[in-house]
């Protein structure tokens, strides 16, 4: 799954003379809370910033909101280039979403410029992230999740085929990660898998019996639409 499948293709972009109010004026309209700063002089295309609906709120006097109707272009007519993040963060289309995520995690940012080599070709945001690992995981489709410990180097896929077929479970997703735990702070891997309808018999003793420890078993059964 990389960057390219979730991003936001040919991003509104603005030119670095373009006003806070404007700047204001082109969100509320676009329904966006951010704005790519594009130096296009000399024929050439050049990300220079990134200007969010929080930095131009700041930037408004305060008895003024800036998605306000009575807002003019005139009302706060510097450019966006006194308030626009500068040394703008990037990634590359054909990054992992996971690593995405991590940039913005790391350094607390909402959202990222997406390059295709030196061409800026889109921007991929939080909203993105939380849509791509939803759809990863295949959040609210019926079945039931079971999680549980693992060993550092075991490997979940063969240890959980070979279970699952034994009880006769048809196996929706596999995966595993690493959890720290809130209260003691110690590092753990966990493994999860995803199975349509419910848990055949005798599999979660067969899971605890492999030496491993069932933490949490979930029944998803999504409400039928209109419901």
């Amino acid at each position: 799954m990389i960057v390219d499948m979730w991003m936001t293709h040919d991003p509104f972009s603005i030119d670095p003379t373009t006003s806070v109010s404007e700047a204001a004026l082109l969100m509320a309209h676009r329904h966006v809370r951010r704005l790519l700063v594009v130096d296009r002089r000399h024929g050439k295309a050049r990300l220079i910033g990134i200007v969010s609906a929080a930095d131009v709120a700041r930037a408004f006097p305060p008895d003024l909101n800036p998605a306000s109707a009575v807002v003019s272009e005139g009302a706060v007519p510097r450019p966006v280039t006194g308030i626009m993040a500068h040394n703008v963060r990037t990634i590359a289309a054909g990054a992992a979403i996971e690593e995405a995520a991590r940039v913005m995690r790391a350094h607390k940012i909402g959202a990222l410029p997406v390059m295709h080599g030196k061409r800026l070709a889109g921007i991929i945001t939080e909203s993105d992230i939380f849509r791509a690992f939803v759809e990863m995981s295949d959040a609210g489709a019926s079945g039931v999740r079971v999680t549980f410990d693992l060993d550092e180097d075991e490997d979940l896929t063969a240890t959980m085929v070979d279970l699952c077929r034994v009880h006769q479970a048809r196996v929706l997703s596999i995966l595993s990660f690493h959890h720290r735990d809130p209260h003691s702070g110690d590092r753990r891997r966990l493994g999860v898998v995803r199975l349509s309808g419910d848990v055949p018999s005798g599999l979660l003793d067969a899971i605890s019996a492999s030496r491993h420890r069932v933490l949490a078993v979930v029944r998803e059964n999504p409400a039928a639409p209109g419901s």
